[in-house]
């Protein structure tokens, strides 16, 4: 394997706007006849927004980092630091022993009822199993994110990771900083990087839910599978368990080796 540094990639193109597209799709958001009566602070708003894309003003309020970083100095945008005091916080929670442990429950399914298709997923009927199964404990307390929210609220979104990871450690950092961006529009960003520890065999299951009939009765199927429901608890169970031996600092088999294969 060679010590010379890789080449960089690039050649997508660019994606900055002209002036008059990028008003263009800004203006999109006003498209209700109730703003035509304010057209001149539309305008304005509009010159605004163009100014802070033309200028790259990814975050607007920032301050010294301070003594706590190898540059005092370098600017950092109040967000990240508020997110980065957030994570320490719980951090602290997480480290005392004697409260309660959290659980994030997610419903990944982009259907719900406040939208087409008009129905709720069963995947959030299962969660919902689950979240109830858990809160019954009361060394518990349960997060549950909902993303068919993204759907059907209005300022929810989850922008992507870039995998800046991928090109070099030091281009990733902790909490992300990459969102929110405001020159982008990027904001309302409703998750964060995150590792996952696994709870083990008995904590995931994999099941058709009405094989080979229609969809539009599928809730009916999930209703007559009544062991799906009882998987569903299991491993919720499974789940609060592993937690409950992670806190106490008890670690699976193989935990403590070094992966040969490191970044």
């Amino acid at each position: 394997m060679s010590n010379e540094l890789p080449t960089v990639r690039t050649g997508q193109g660019s994606t900055r706007l002209s002036r008059s597209e990028f008003e263009h799709r800004y203006r999109a958001q006003f498209a209700d006849p109730a703003f035509d009566a304010p057209t001149p602070e539309v305008e304005r708003l509009t010159t605004i927004a163009w100014e802070a894309y033309e200028d790259s003003r990814k975050s607007p309020h920032s301050r010294k980092a301070g003594p706590e970083f190898a540059d005092p100095e370098h600017e950092l945008p109040l967000e990240w630091l508020e997110t980065r005091a957030a994570i320490k916080e719980a951090q602290q929670r997480f480290e005392d022993h004697g409260g309660k442990s959290r659980i994030l429950l997610i419903s990944a399914s982009p259907r719900t009822d406040e939208t087409c298709p008009g129905e709720m997923a069963k995947t959030f009927r299962v969660t919902t199993e689950v979240r109830e199964c858990i809160e019954r404990n009361s060394g518990f307390t349960v997060d549950f994110l909902d993303l068919s929210r993204i759907n059907s609220e209005y300022g929810r979104q989850i922008h992507p990771c870039k995998a800046c990871v991928s090109t070099a450690m030091p281009l990733c950092h902790w909490p992300c900083s990459c969102y929110p961006n405001h020159y982008m529009g990027q904001i309302h960003d409703w998750l964060t990087d995150m590792e996952l520890a696994p709870a083990g065999a008995a904590a995931v299951f994999d099941r058709y839910i009405g094989y080979y009939e229609p969809y539009a009765t599928s809730h009916e199927a999930l209703d007559r599978d009544t062991a799906f429901m009882e998987e569903a608890r299991s491993a919720a169970l499974t789940l609060m368990d592993a937690v409950t031996e992670m806190r106490k600092g008890r670690k699976a088999p193989g935990d403590e080796l070094e992966s040969p294969r490191q970044k």
